[in-house]
């Protein structure tokens, strides 16, 4: 797969969703509370470059003439 597969890209993001889901549908409360405190760190350590990339998405959008529908998401 390419990073310009898109589809092929999202499939595979998909495939791998369900597994988490299914995963963590069956792990106990402690397992899960586990998991969800790793995520919140991790995001808030990606906290400042999640935001720049935002940023750069957002005015992109805006560039290219999105509906403000579209922009606000």
């Amino acid at each position: 797969m390419t990073p310009t597969d898109i589809p092929a890209y999202m499939a595979h993001v998909g495939v791998c969703a369900r597994a988490a889901a299914t995963t963590m549908a069956a792990a106990g409360t402690a397992a899960k509370n586990t998991a969800l405190r790793a995520l919140a760190r991790r995001l808030r350590e990606a906290g400042a470059p999640l935001a720049q990339a935002n940023e750069l998405d957002l005015a992109a959008a805006r560039a290219a003439g999105l509906a403000a529908p579209m922009v606000d998401r």
